[in-house]
């Protein structure tokens, strides 16, 4: 019989379940992204200091306005390691969807985000659908696609 070493799995990518770590809101509340299994989870990684992902977020709060009586749910998770500047930031981007603090990367390492901004799609049974990095209009016309596939 064969034997060797078994290796740690590697990040999570479509097909997986999201990783369930456990992040603070900004009002303080930890918050387990497993809370959220049963609804279609748009998972979108940002910082204030990335360009594309302002010109994201708009669409994303838009999304999240139309399809939440659906069954949407839009995650913003900030990968800033410094969130003081994150609220005002939020405020004046006029984010209303909950946002999530990874200043440690925690969750982002476990999805294997390596680019911003990074988005995931995950299904109501709470495993990865898509993800993508970067930003473009066809970009998101992909995402939104497969959001409207996903909330069938």
């Amino acid at each position: 019989m064969p034997s060797g070493c078994s290796l740690p799995k590697g990040p999570a990518g479509p097909g997986d379940p999201v990783p369930d770590v456990a992040l603070k809101d900004l009002t303080g509340k930890t918050v387990r992204i497993a809370e959220y299994q049963g609804k279609v989870v748009l998972l979108d990684f940002w910082a204030t200091y990335c360009d594309a992902c302002h010109k994201a977020i708009p669409k994303f709060q838009k999304m999240s306005e139309a399809d939440a009586a659906k069954g949407l749910e839009v995650l913003g998770i900030s990968i800033d390691t410094d969130a003081r500047n994150v609220p005002d930031y939020v405020k004046e981007s006029g984010m209303k969807y909950r946002v999530l603090l990874d200043p440690g990367l925690d969750l982002a390492r476990a999805c294997g985000v390596r680019g911003l901004p990074a988005t995931f799609l995950a299904g109501r049974d709470g495993k990865i659908r898509r993800q993508w990095v970067g930003y473009t209009d066809a970009t998101f016309s992909e995402i939104e696609s497969e959001v409207r596939a996903a909330l069938q």
